[in-house]
């Protein structure tokens, strides 16, 4: 039987979406057609917000981010860094870089295979030039090297960094009228810098965040998974709060943001509108898998939410590489994620 339409699910979220920015007014209404200004206010938000969440409580943050945005985050990486740049449709692409990610996945290998993507994805490209080529395969190798020498210290640098790249690629997805990304990338830069220079301490000590959290997830837990450093104990608290923070502004931006600027389109949509641009992308069973899989992490973690919280990252580890991976990709191609989007 065929899968019915999901446009309906979001039919009475659209008509209390109409209401309220029917009460808004048009001065609103001309404010949200202006896509630099209505992006960087809501990446400002995202930002300012994951920034409160850290200081209040960075552990309920770092429990619940996963569960609840997680698979979406995972699904909108995906369609923007794999379907909208054409990969699916090239066997070489599956060659060489769904083959090592499906390797790390599936085998010992782990990170080591996912590592090997980059290499891939510089040899998938039509470099532009010699030395972006150079600068790409370079890169590529010294990534590979790491993993195959320090795999523990590489993964925790990937694991920390790939948060960073989410902000990169929202920098660079197109050509941007006026300055304002810069505020949201300047905030991001100093919520990192202020987190761990320590100078957020005294108010998250006031505030007591790190004394609030699930059952199970300890601050000692988290540190030793994120920044293994017995001898500064200052410094891996205050990377376990950077990696909170940077976190959720990562999946603000793939879940917001992003989309706004790589669309073509710069009026808001709908809800029924994005889902059937979803559905475009994704088709129809696609877009049921996702919904699925969102809906089964959040019911897992109504259950246990810790166990739901490590399959879920378990599962999520190859998407740091995937971005890297593709990343490099465009790098070496000399060219902006929009430039195939145009021609979609």
């Amino acid at each position: 039987m065929r899968a019915p339409s999901v446009e309906r699910l979001f039919a009475p979220l659209d008509a209390v979406r109409s209401l309220a920015l029917r009460s808004l007014g048009p001065s609103f209404a001309r404010w949200l057609t202006d896509r630099e200004r209505r992006v960087n206010a809501v990446a400002l938000v995202g930002t300012s917000l994951s920034l409160a969440l850290t200081v209040l409580a960075p552990l309920w943050l770092l429990a619940l981010g996963p569960v609840l945005l997680g698979a979406a985050h995972l699904a909108s990486d995906a369609r923007y860094m794999v379907l909208w740049q054409g990969l699916h449709r090239r066997w070489s692409a599956w060659a060489l870089l769904g083959a090592p990610l499906l390797a790390g996945a599936l085998t010992p290998l782990g990170s080591r295979a996912f590592a090997l993507s980059s290499v891939g994805a510089v040899l998938l490209a039509a470099p532009k030039n010699r030395w972006r080529f150079a600068v790409s395969m370079s890169t590529a190798l010294a990534v590979c090297a790491a993993f195959f020498a320090l795999p523990r210290a590489a993964e925790l640098v990937v694991a920390h960094a790939h948060n960073f790249i989410a902000v990169l690629l929202w920098l660079a997805w197109r050509p941007r009228a006026g300055r304002g990304h810069w505020l949201v990338a300047s905030a991001f830069v100093a919520g990192n810098v202020a987190l761990l220079s320590g100078a957020l301490d005294p108010v998250i000590a006031l505030l007591a965040g790190l004394s609030r959290g699930p059952e199970g997830l300890t601050l000692g837990g988290q540190m030793m998974a994120l920044a293994p450093f017995p001898t500064r104990i200052d410094l891996s608290r205050r990377m376990v709060l950077s990696f909170a923070f940077s976190q959720s502004v990562h999946y603000a931006l793939w879940l917001r943001a992003i989309p706004e600027v790589a669309r073509r389109s710069k009026t808001t949509r709908s809800f029924r509108q994005s889902a059937r641009a979803l559905e475009a992308d994704a088709g129809r069973a696609g877009v049921w898998v996702i919904a699925a899989a969102c809906v089964g992490l959040a019911l897992w973690a109504s259950m246990d939410l810790l166990a739901a919280r490590e399959g879920y990252l378990r599962f999520a580890l190859f998407h740091g590489y995937l971005e890297i991976s593709v990343g490099l990709w465009l790098f070496c191609e000399g060219r902006r994620p929009l430039a195939v989007e145009a021609q979609r």
